[in-house]
C-alpha cells in the first residue's frame, strides 16, 4: 500500500519539480524519503535481512562520493552523492523493504492499475491530438521548468505523458507488460495493466517497440517452457549467448553497432548512438578508475553532450568500479529471482518470471537511453523488488529441473 502511494508520485510531471540551490526537490524523491522510514524499520525489526547486494548498493554510493571528490570538488561530490542516494539507494531499499512477497506485489499492481491506465490513455491521446497537453497544463499551473517540446515522427507527436522524454515514457510503460501478463490477477486490474503498456507505441521510440517486442517473445517462450518438458530457460540463455558471440565475431561492426543498426527507426539516430559509444568508451579507457565526473567529455564539436546509454554514462562518470558494483546487483537480482521461481507454485512462479523479464528488458532498454527522474527511481525500485522476491523464504519444495 505504502509503495503504491509512493509510485503515484513517480507519475507527477517534472513541472512539479522545484529547484532549490541547484537541487531538484521532486515529489518522487520526497516519496522515497518518506518510504525510507518504513524500509529502515523493516531492517531493524529483522523483517528484511541485509544481503550482499544491499552492500553493493551502499558501495555504489561510497564510490560515487570518492570518484566525484577526485574528479570534481568537495561540494559537487556531496551534492552529487546525495542525489544518487535519493535516486538509487533509497529507491532500491524502499522497493526491497515494502514489496517482500508475491501478495505484496499483487496488491501494489491492483492499486496502481488506475494510474497506469490513465497515464497510458493520456500518452495515446497526446499523440493522436498532436499536443502534449498534460505537461502544457502542468507548466501553465506551476511555471516551473520549460514548456514541453513538440517532437514529431512519422507525422505523429512523440508523446511524453508525465515523463521528461518520450523514450523514458516508452521504457517505463513497457516494463509493466510482462508483470501484469504473468501476475495471476483477474478482472479489470489485469486488463488495464495489460493494455496500458502498449501506449508506449505512441512515443514512437524504437526503445519502446524493442522493449514490447522482447517482452512478448519472452512471455511466449515462458509459455512454451511450461508446455514442453525438455525446454528450459537455460537453453534459451545459451542460445542467446551463442548468437551474441557469433555476431560479435563475424560481423565487421561488432554486437553493439549491429544491434543499433537494426533497432533504431532511422539511420541518423543509429549513427549518433554508435558515435556516442565510440567516443564514450574511449573516455572510459582514458579514465578507467575514477571516470570524469560531471566534466565534459571529449568528442567532436558538432556532437551533442547527451549520452543516450545509462550503462555507459555511469561508467564514464565514475569508472569501472561503479560498473562492476552495478552489474553485480543486477546479476544477483536476475539469478536469484529465476532460481527462487522454481520453488514456488505455478501462479507465483509466473509472477517472479514476469518481474525477471521486466528487469531484463529494462536493462536492455537503458543501452539506448540514460534514465533520470521517475524512470531512474522505478528502475532501482524494480531491482530491489527482484532481490526481495528472489531471496524470500519458501516452504514449498520446487521442481528439480532447471525449467
Amino acid at each position: 500500500m505504502a509503495f503504491a502511494i509512493i509510485f503515484y508520485l513517480f507519475l507527477m510531471p517534472h513541472q512539479f519539480n522545484p529547484e532549490l540551490g541547484g537541487f531538484l526537490i521532486t515529489p518522487a524523491r520526497i516519496g522515497v524519503m518518506l518510504g525510507a522510514f518504513w524500509a529502515l524499520s523493516a531492517y531493524l525489526r529483522g523483517a528484511v535481512r541485509f544481503l550482499w547486494p544491499d552492500g553493493l548498493i551502499l558501495g555504489m554510493m561510497v564510490w560515487t562520493y570518492l570518484s566525484l571528490y577526485v574528479t570534481m570538488d568537495a561540494a559537487t561530490a556531496v551534492s552529487g552523492t546525495v542525489s544518487q542516494i535519493l535516486d538509487i539507494a533509497l529507491s532500491y531499499f524502499v522497493g526491497r523493504a515494502l514489496i517482500r512477497s508475491p501478495r505484496d506485489l499483487r496488491v501494489f499492481l491492483i492499486i496502481i492499475a488506475p494510474g497506469i491506465g490513465i497515464t497510458g490513455f493520456i500518452i495515446a491521446a497526446e499523440s493522436i491530438l498532436g499536443s502534449p497537453f498534460m505537461q502544457e497544463a502542468a507548466f501553465a499551473l506551476t511555471g516551473i521548468g520549460r514548456p514541453p517540446q513538440n517532437i514529431f515522427r512519422f507525422g505523429l507527436l512523440r508523446s511524453l505523458g508525465p515523463f521528461p522524454h518520450p523514450i523514458l515514457a516508452g521504457v517505463i510503460m513497457s516494463s509493466f507488460l510482462p508483470i501484469y501478463v504473468l501476475s495471476g490477477l483477474r478482472g479489470w486490474p489485469k486488463w488495464v495493466g495489460l493494455l496500458s503498456p502498449f501506449s508506449g507505441i505512441f512515443t514512437w521510440s524504437s526503445a519502446a517497440f524493442v522493449a514490447l517486442a522482447i517482452s512478448i517473445v519472452l512471455i511466449a517462450y515462458n509459455w512454451l517452457v511450461e508446455q514442453i518438458a525438455n525446454l528450459s530457460w537455460r537453453i534459451f540463455l545459451l542460445a542467446l549467448f551463442a548468437s551474441a558471440l557469433m555476431i560479435e565475431i563475424l560481423s565487421q561492426s561488432g554486437l553493439f553497432r549491429f544491434v543499433m543498426r537494426y533497432a533504431a527507426f532511422n539511420q541518423g539516430s543509429s549513427y549518433n548512438r554508435v558515435l556516442i559509444w565510440n567516443w564514450g568508451t574511449e573516455s572510459v579507457m582514458n579514465n578507467p578508475l575514477w571516470g570524469i565526473g560531471f566534466n565534459d567529455w571529449v568528442r567532436p564539436r558538432w556532437m551533442r553532450d547527451s549520452i543516450d546509454n545509462y550503462w555507459l554514462l555511469l561508467t564514464m562518470q565514475h569508472g569501472f568500479v561503479m560498473l562492476f558494483l552495478f552489474l553485480g546487483v543486477v546479476t544477483y537480482a536476475l539469478v536469484k529471482i529465476s532460481t527462487n521461481a522454481t520453488r514456488l507454485p505455478l501462479v507465483d512462479r509466473r509472477l517472479l518470471v514476469g518481474v525477471g523479464i521486466a528487469l531484463g528488458v529494462y536493462c536492455v532498454g537503458i543501452f539506448s537511453v540514460s534514465v533520470w527522474l521517475s524512470a531512474k527511481l522505478w528502475f532501482f525500485a524494480l531491482i530491489g523488488i527482484a532481490v526481495s522476491l528472489g531471496t524470500m523464504r519458501t516452504d514449498q519444495p520446487g521442481p528439480t529441473s532447471s525449467r
